[in-house]
Order: structure tokens, then C-alpha cells, then sequence
């Protein structure tokens, strides 16, 4: 509460509002100076997602097609961003769209940012470690598997790719908790050990 118990006080944790003394003068009249505002506070935003089929068209086999409300360039997320004070970002590769092994959007995205941005990407199965180091040496950090989409069993076999991501320091994003206990139940733990 704001001093004199009404309205919201937007303080730094500690901070004390200005007491009045006997003679009604205050003291520590400053405290004001340290208001925050949601803009000074630093963000990340660790998921989003960026489409832009004028220059970048979708892929034949997409089961799904942004349009209108849906869809925004680098340049938009980037406008948004700076709008909020997000930092930095991970933006992750949609399986919607662009599909499996079409980064380019994602790719121009975080080259586009001079760093400020890194990027998880969608890639297929049989992903070979060239296209991989690739991935990795344009600053994507991972990849991300959609078993809601195409079901467990579509991922049941990728104990080699999981070995190259694990091999390459690369993430794993398994957005459903569910998915995760099924299809990582049977796939050896070595494959997850941290090394050291």
C-alpha cells in the first residue's frame, strides 16, 4: 500500500515510503525514486514463434497454415520486443507452417539479431550431424520434438539423434509433460548423463 494505506506503491523490496515526523515534514522524501516500472526490469522470452511466408513460403506438407493474426515477421517480434524491454529470446522453430527441416525463417530470425536472439529448431529424425553443426554454428541451441502432433511412436527410434544432440550440447524440448515420461521411459540413460 501507498503511504497513508491506499493504492498500489511500486517499490524496490526494502525500501521504506517517507514517514512524517512530529512537525509534518517528512523524511526520506526520495522514495519515490525508486518506483519501478516493468519496463526497467530485464526480460527473456524463452517462447515464441515467428512466421513470415512472403518471404519465406510454408511448406507443401504443412499440416497447418498461419494467416492473418497468426503470422509476424522478424522485423514484428523484433518491434515487439524492444516495445516490452524483452532482451533476449529463444525462439522456437513452429511445427506449423514450415514443418520438419525448414529453419530459413528461424535461421534469418537470429541472424537478424546480432545475438540477442537464439533459436530451437525442428528438425526430422534422420537429421544428419552436418546439418546439425550447421544448426549450431547459426546459434541454434536445440531442438524440439512435437509428439503431440505426430504421436510417441513417431519418435520411438532416435537414440542416434539424441546421442548427436547430446554429443553437440544441444537441447531437447518436450513441450508436454506427458510425452516426456512416454518417450524418454525407454531410452538408455546414458544418453542424458552430464559428463564431469
Amino acid at each position: 500500500m501507498a503511504a497513508g494505506g491506499t493504492g498500489t506503491d511500486y517499490r524496490l523490496p526494502g525500501t521504506v515510503p517517507g514517514r512524517k515526523r512530529r512537525n509534518g515534514r517528512r523524511r526520506n522524501r526520495r522514495w519515490w525514486a525508486t518506483e519501478l516500472s516493468s519496463h526497467d526490469e530485464p526480460k527473456i522470452d524463452c517462447h515464441n514463434h515467428v512466421f513470415d511466408p512472403a518471404r519465406f513460403p510454408y511448406a507443401a506438407d504443412a499440416y497447418y497454415l498461419p494467416s492473418g493474426q497468426e503470422v509476424g515477421t522478424p522485423a514484428q517480434l523484433t518491434r515487439v520486443f524492444d516495445a516490452y524491454g524483452v532482451r533476449h529470446a529463444v525462439v522456437v522453430g513452429p511445427n506449423s507452417g514450415y514443418g520438419e527441416d525448414h529453419n530459413e525463417c528461424l535461421l534469418d530470425m537470429v541472424a537478424r539479431s546480432e545475438g540477442r536472439f537464439k533459436a530451437i529448431a525442428v528438425v526430422s529424425n534422420n537429421v544428419g550431424r552436418t546439418e546439425l553443426e550447421r544448426l549450431r554454428a547459426a546459434n541454434i541451441i536445440g531442438v524440439t520434438f512435437n509428439a503431440a502432433l505426430l504421436g510417441v511412436d513417431y519418435y520411438r527410434n532416435t537414440a542416434a539423434l539424441l546421442s548427436e544432440l547430446r554429443d553437440l550440447d544441444f537441447l531437447l524440448l518436450l513441450p508436454d509433460p506427458a510425452d516426456r515420461r512416454t518417450l524418454l521411459w525407454d531410452t538408455p540413460r546414458r544418453l542424458f548423463a552430464f559428463d564431469g
